[in-house]
């Protein structure tokens, strides 16, 4: 066998190796779509509003071997202090919405624990069906809309994939978007997604209609 007959099959065979690893071992990882952002309200035993959020997550596991969710942390960005959230129950947020001021909102609106944590098969979609409802760890430490401030909220996860905890989720709240927390239920945010690439987009949309 030639030199270059021996170069072509061990590459066909590295090939071959490489192909079968891909398609039964690649562990790959967790993809998450985190949407439905929305500020919840909560009271402080002397009245005074104070925010929870809850957050829509749904993930694939896009790899060839099973994978582990184990967990999932919300942190807040105040000017004041970092505040982290726990997630804690299943949150039925159009239920909450609809309630309006009945005495047993809370009640109806939660739909059992989180189910964390949770393993995928391989190419297994999984979707938490309602909005999960993060409070503090810190029950006296919570984000306050009467202090009229933005926050930065980054969602954490915890996979068998990764040894720390990995963001895979941001979104930003200004003051005025907490601010109907201080006499209302809830409020909800434009995605950080779409508050960065819509502008722009629309201005693209106008500048051709002008030139068409």
């Amino acid at each position: 066998m030639s030199i270059v007959s021996l170069i072509i099959s061990l590459s066909a065979l590295g090939l071959s190796v490489v192909a079968f690893w891909f398609s039964y071992f690649r562990k790959g990882k967790a993809k998450f779509v985190c949407s439905r952002w929305t500020a919840i309200r909560m009271e402080h035993v002397d009245r005074r509003p104070l925010a929870a959020f809850s957050v829509h997550v749904s993930v694939v596991n896009d790899g060839k071997l099973p994978l582990e969710i184990r967990d999932l942390l919300l942190t807040a960005s105040t000017p004041e202090r970092l505040i982290i959230y726990e997630p804690i129950l299943l949150w039925d947020v159009r239920q909450w919405i609809e309630d309006g001021n009945r005495s047993d909102k809370v009640g109806r609106s939660q739909k059992g624990q989180v189910p964390l944590p949770i393993q995928l098969n391989a190419g297994q979609y999984f979707d938490f069906q309602y909005s999960i409802l993060f409070l503090p760890l810190d029950k006296e430490t919570m984000v306050e809309p009467l202090k009229n401030y933005d926050i930065d909220l980054v969602l954490y996860s915890l996979t068998d994939r990764n040894i720390d905890y990995v963001s895979i989720a941001q979104q930003h709240f200004d003051a005025e978007e907490l601010k109907p927390l201080i006499n209302q239920s809830f409020s909800s945010a434009v995605s950080t997604i779409s508050r960065v690439k819509r502008p722009a987009f629309i201005k693209t949309l106008n500048s051709n209609a002008l030139n068409s």
